[in-house]
Parts: structure tokens; C-alpha cells; sequence
């Protein structure tokens, strides 16, 4: 049989040695390792074989069209919304401060307080858990699109 050591911090030794005569630490230690493990063959697939990457991939591909599904109402809602803000605020999107395709939390790169509400208000319509919301893919397709729409217009004001 194997020996290993096993480091307790100082609270829980001190409650150990209250019972150290009743309870097989070893036992017990044995017991909490071996379903643990069993817990995480399951989880990771090499009990029946079957691999995570498989896994990983499907939840890969999934996690890309929630995005893209998110994105695009976004970008639907920003084409309506651009038609209706004020020049500041175009103006303001349309300017380079915002770098909307490569910044990661796009939602902190709304400009105003007002556009923000409108914004989770449309999100929100969408879809009735509001926790379900990929408030970043949102942001930024509205964001795009009120973008092209500034450059669309720019040069005509």
C-alpha cells in the first residue's frame, strides 16, 4: 500500500485531534480521495472513454452561435436605433474612442446612460430571462451598427 502525506491547515488538525481516537483517518481520507475521483473520471470522460474534447468543441460551437445570435439582434436594433439618436451621440460612436470589435466588454462602451436603458430594454424584449442575455454580443452589434450608420451619414451633415 502507497503512502502519502496529507497537509491539514492548523483549524482543522485541531479538531482532528478531539477525535483522532474515535475516527480512522486514514479510512477516511481514503473514502473522500476515491469518490472524489470517481467524481472527476465522470466528469472528464476517461472512465467511459469518452474524450472532453468532443465536449469542449460542442459547447465551443454553441457558446459561438448564442454569440452570433445575439449579435445580430443587436446589429437589427442598432440600424433602428441610429436613425433616432442625437448628433453628439453618433458622433461620439462613430469616433475611434470606440474600439467595438476588439474590446471585451463592449456593454462598458455604451455612451450614455439613456442609450444603456434603451439598449437592455431592447435585450430585454428579446428574451424573457433577462439573465439569458448576452449583454456584450447585444452591445456590440448595436454598437456596429450605429457605427455604419454614422459613416454612412457623416459626410452628409
Amino acid at each position: 500500500m502507497a503512502t502519502i502525506s496529507v497537509y491539514l491547515q492548523d483549524e482543522l488538525a485541531k479538531k482532528l485531534e478531539k477525535h483522532k481516537d474515535t475516527l480512522n483517518v486514514s479510512e477516511t481520507c481514503q473514502e473522500a480521495l476515491g469518490r472524489e475521483l470517481e467524481t472527476l473520471d465522470i466528469v472528464t470522460g476517461v472512465k467511459d472513454g469518452k474524450g472532453m474534447e468532443q465536449v469542449i468543441a460542442r459547447l465551443q460551437k454553441q457558446k459561438r452561435s448564442y454569440e452570433d445570435q445575439w449579435e445580430e439582434m443587436g446589429r437589427k436594433d442598432g440600424a433602428t436605433d441610429a436613425k433616432t439618436l442625437n448628433y453628439a451621440t453618433l458622433k461620439e460612436i462613430g469616433s475611434d474612442q470606440f474600439p467595438v470589435s476588439s474590446y471585451d466588454n463592449p456593454w462598458e462602451l455604451l455612451p450614455e446612460q439613456e442609450v444603456r436603458d434603451v439598449v437592455d430594454h431592447e435585450a430585454r424584449d428579446r428574451d424573457s430571462a433577462y439573465y439569458q442575455i448576452d449583454r456584450d454580443a447585444y452591445a456590440r452589434g448595436w454598437l456596429l451598427s450605429v457605427r455604419a450608420f454614422w459613416e454612412h451619414v457623416e459626410s452628409q451633415i
